[in-house]
Formats: C-alpha cells, structure tokens, sequence
C-alpha cells in the first residue's frame, strides 16, 4: 500500500511540475494572430497572385512560428509571427500600390 501511495505522490509531483511549466510558456498569440489577420488581409486582395512571393513567405514564417511555440523556442516564435506580420502587409501594400497605379494609368486614358 505504501508503495502505491508513494508512486502516486511521485506521479502527482511530475505532474504538477509539467502543469506549472507548461503555464509558464509565454505564447505571442497576440503577434500570431496579427500575423493571421494581415495573411488573411492580403488574400482578400489576392496578393497570392500579384505578391507570391510575399505572401508564401507570410504563411511559411506564420508556420514556423507555430512550429517553434510547439518546441516551447518562444522568442524565436514571436520574431517569426512579427516577421510573418511584416511579410503580409508587404504583400498587401504592394498589391494596393499596383491598384493604385492601375487607376492612376486609367484616368491618363480619359
């Protein structure tokens, strides 16, 4: 009985050590979910088309970011979701400077 009793002190110790650690991880949800809400700012212009470049390289960083919250690398997590961030408002703004040209070079032709 002892020994059950002190295998389960054991396991509730481990336990309360990993809970306590794992609570202690400080997610950048707040850059990630910038970074998803400019991703998604600049697909809803089509910056996939007129900005490939830029946008794949907005969802790779805002996957690696994900991928490092997951090995607990937090830090290097939140550089990659602000980097993913900067990535899709390059996208986007070189997507409106092209709209912008366009009426530009249209109201030439009037």
């Amino acid at each position: 009985m002892s020994r059950i009793k002190n295998s389960s002190v054991i396991i509730f110790s481990l336990l309360s050590v990993f809970m306590f650690m794992a609570c202690r991880l400080q997610v950048p949800i707040r850059e990630m979910a910038q970074a998803k809400k400019d991703i998604t700012l600049a697909q809803n212009v089509m910056a996939e088309k007129y900005a490939p470049e830029e946008f794949n390289a907005a969802k790779t960083k805002l996957f690696e970011s994900q991928s490092q919250v997951n090995d607990a690398k937090v830090d290097d997590a939140k550089a990659s979701a602000i980097e993913a961030d900067n990535l899709a408002l390059n996208a986007y703004k070189r997507k409106a400077l092209e709209i912008r040209h366009s009426a530009e070079y249209l109201d030439t032709l009037r």
